[in-house]
This record gives C-alpha cells, structure tokens and sequence, in this order.
C-alpha cells in the first residue's frame, strides 16, 4: 500500500463528497477506559475535540424500539442511489445486522444475506420489480427487515473525518404482505406517528462516525471508511430491536 507523510487533498476531497466479567460494574470500567481518551482529546485543536468526545463517550443503555416476532427472518439491504458508492457494500450492512441480531438474540433464526445475492442472479432485472415481502417468501422468511440507504456522506474536515449516513428501516410480514414496523408510535420513541408521514414511511435513523487522519493512508482509505460505515450500519439496524449499551463511534487506525 502507498504511504504518505501529509494527507492530500484529493484524498480529502473524495472522502467529504464535497470470558469473564469483573466485578466491578461495568459503568466503572467505562470511565477507567475513558480516562486515556479524554487526555488525548486535548491534542485535539478548537471544537473538533468536544465532537470527538461526544461521538466517543456514548451514552446511557437504550431500549428496544422494537421487538422482533421469533420467526424466520431476511435482511433485505436497497441502497437505489449508490450512496455507499459501492453496490457489494448492501451485503456488509446486511451480514452485521443479521450476526448482531443472533448474537444478541433478538433472533433464533435467519436467511443468510447471501441468498438474496443467489435470488438476485436468478431472477436478473425481475429481481428490483419484485415486492419485498413476495422476495421474503420466496426464500423462506416469514417476515423481513427492509432497509434502505438515503444519504451518505464524509464529512468533516482535516483534522476529523465524520462518515455518516441516513436509513429507513421497515419490517414486512411476508404472509400476511403488510407492514409490522413501524406503527403508530408516541413521541418519545422518536418517530411522528405514521399516520403523518404517509403509508411508505419508515423508521428513520441516522449514524456519525469519527476518523482522525494520522497522514498515512494512502488512496485505499476512503473505501475503508464506506465499508467500516456500512458495517456500523448494519449494527444500528440491528439495535433497532434489541436493549444495547452504547458502542464507540471511533474508527481505528486506517494504514
């Protein structure tokens, strides 16, 4: 891989498009390890070190918005505008949120996001004029998790690249060919009820992360962060429907 001593321009331009527990609780050990972070902050210039810390420290456990009937499900993962600017990137979101859902077990039992690539290649151009729920079906799910990419973007400056990106999220309950999530919910879940959004509204969410650029990567970076922000996509999909605690939205070391 090409290496660099100072972090080009072109480079910038392209990513901005413009098992033992302790006993201690855990809430301690989230502030002993977040002691060394916080000192690194202050090598931070300006304001850029108050979004790093906020995007790194999390918050408190969040509830599920959700939860999942116990059925056999698909990740279904449409990005129709590129916005990840790479089509294999849908596969990414779907294999974290459908690992994540297992691990967390939110789910018993799910359709391998391969197998739509093996229905895609089946059908050919048939496969986009198809309903979502009738592709459920067709691979045995009783219920799928929709997904769609509306707006990417690498933002940020010099000193801190923000990656971040917008999805809308529906649950299909492939039988019955009609929608579970969302419904009408209250405000506080953080919705408007759907009512007033209109029929083919979903559950939006949003997702930043935070890379500072160390001036060593070199042209292979900016497909890394497209792919490490789709996989965190997947994620908070998946966290959608289970109570998690809250995960560092920090990128590692890009070299």
């Amino acid at each position: 891989m090409t290496t660099m001593n100072t972090f080009p321009a072109d480079i910038f331009r392209a990513a901005t498009g413009r098992t033992r527990r302790s006993a201690w609780p855990r809430r301690a050990w989230l502030c002993l390890c977040a002691v060394p972070l916080l000192i690194a902050l202050i090598m931070l210039p300006g304001c850029g070190a108050a979004g790093f810390a906020a995007i790194a420290t999390g918050g408190e456990r969040a509830k599920a918005v959700f939860k999942l009937p116990q059925q056999p499900t698909l990740v279904l993962v449409d990005d129709p505008a590129n916005m990840l600017g790479d089509r294999s990137l849908v596969n990414a979101v779907a294999a974290r949120a459908d690992f994540a859902l297992v691990d967390q077990k939110a789910l018993k039992q799910t359709i391998k996001p391969g197998a739509v690539n093996e229905l895609r290649d089946r059908m050919g151009s048939d496969f986009d004029k198809t309903p979502v729920a009738k592709i459920g079906r067709e691979l045995g799910a009783a219920q799928v998790i929709h997904v769609t990419i509306q707006d990417v973007t690498m933002g940020g400056d010099l000193s801190l690249l923000r990656p971040t990106a917008v999805f809308e999220v529906k649950v299909i309950d492939a039988s019955a060919n009609k929608r579970i999530f969302p419904v009408a919910l209250p405000q506080d879940a953080g919705m408007t009820p759907v009512a007033e959004l209109g029929q083919g509204a979903g559950f939006k969410k949003g997702v930043t992360m935070a890379y500072k650029p160390s001036g060593r990567e070199g042209q292979s970076m900016v497909p890394e962060l497209r792919r490490k922000l789709a996989e965190r996509i997947g994620l908070e999909v998946a966290q959608i429907f289970y109570d998690h605690e809250p995960a560092t939205m920090l990128i590692p070391s890009i070299e």
